[in-house]
């Protein structure tokens, strides 16, 4: 049985993108109360919120949001190099990979050069987005997930496509959320204003023009709070439009702004199974998000929230918004949803314990452990 992981991820927390991978690292915290020994290979700065937070500062600091190509081909090789050095150091059992694009190739690799099985885990814009484009890109991600002893996706969407690129065995499993997030019953919601909330990346993927624009839209007419809480470059708009923008924030924080708040909205272009979703039905807290990835699996429309037809615009949001703003008895019923849904989400450690499961299963399928890629 595999418990001795070297992850590969290409996002990781940092002090100008906390939330960027954040769920990497909650799933990594859950993978080590779980038992696996996990030694993480990721992008990110030397007293980054990794290191703050007690994590093993990334062996690759090569940052991958540039979008100059000569940068992602060095970020592949140092990648790939950087798991070698901590594979031959640290005799792993297996390598995982988070997202099948573009950190794959250099695991792919790294697998092979070590003689370890590779597990790749598709988490949304890997392959909707980038291997959608096809051409050398689909090339790449077929190369992955075929040299891969199984893959797990965070939608049935993405277990689709990893299976039409060929993936031997492929697994369902969304990751899960932060304990705190189970931990107590979702708090009752206080009298105030009517709060609209945000959690994630200050940037234009995430629909955040688009959250400006909603506001503008609506007007003084329909006083509400609007809170943003992350970071990015988009954060001085942000705050110039009249949000109440705050910066990184721990789980504990942000479950305790989800049970402060009306609604969570979340505009994005492109997602997988989106882990401030999940927190958010965990604290009864309905959504309003643009139906991508694996989105519409877990909220039902008109049942835990409003789902939007991508891409969304400012005005379809701020539609949406006045909705729940103008009929407070939608919102009531929409959060009782929310909190029975959010009753069936794992957790980081649930989620890692099914993992053990699923490469016991695989192992015991074909015989014996899997097969060097």
């Amino acid at each position: 049985m595999h418990t001795r992981l070297l992850v590969l991820t290409a996002a990781w927390p940092s002090r100008r993108f906390p939330r960027t991978g954040g769920f990497i690292r909650i799933l990594t915290d859950g993978m080590r109360e779980e038992g696996f020994d996990v030694r993480v290979v990721a992008p990110g700065a030397r007293g980054g919120a990794e290191s703050a937070a007690g994590f093993p500062v990334p062996a690759v600091r090569l940052k991958t949001a540039a979008p100059s190509r000569v940068l992602q081909f060095l970020y592949i090789v140092s990648a790939a190099s950087a798991c070698v050095r901590e594979g031959c150091r640290r005799r792993p059992d297996a390598l995982l990979v988070h997202w099948v694009l573009p950190a794959g190739p250099a695991a792919l690799w790294a697998a092979r050069k070590l003689g370890i099985p590779l597990f790749a885990w598709a988490h949304g814009s890997d392959l909707e987005v980038y291997a959608a484009r096809g051409g050398i890109m689909r090339a790449a991600a077929r190369a992955v997930v075929r040299g891969a002893s199984g893959v797990f996706a965070a939608s049935g969407s993405l277990c689709r496509r990893a299976a039409a690129l060929g993936a031997a065995a492929v697994a369902h499993l969304p990751v899960g959320v932060a304990s705190v997030f189970k931990d107590a019953p979702p708090a009752p919601r206080p009298a105030g204003p009517f709060t609209i909330l945000f959690c994630g990346d200050f940037i234009p993927e995430k629909g955040v023009r688009e959250l400006v624009a909603a506001r503008r839209l609506l007007g003084p007419g329909r006083p509400a709070r609007w809170v943003c809480a992350g970071a990015g470059p988009l954060g001085p708009a942000l705050a110039r439009a009249g949000f109440d923008v705050r910066g990184a924030l721990d789980a504990a924080d942000v479950a305790a702004l989800m049970d402060a708040s009306r609604v969570l909205v979340l505009p994005s272009r492109s997602e997988g199974t989106p882990l401030v979703i999940q927190e958010a039905l965990c604290r009864g807290l309905p959504v309003i998000a643009s139906s991508v990835g694996g989105v519409g699996e877990v909220v039902r429309p008109g049942r835990e929230g409003l789902l939007l037809a991508p891409p969304v615009r400012g005005r379809t949001l701020a539609r949406a918004i006045a909705e729940l703003y103008d009929t407070p008895s939608l919102c009531d019923t929409l959060a009782a949803y929310a909190r029975a849904r959010g009753a069936e989400v794992r957790t980081a450690r649930e989620t890692a314990a099914s993992f053990r499961r699923t490469l016991a299963a695989w192992e015991c399928a074909r015989g014996g452990p899997p097969s060097t890629p």
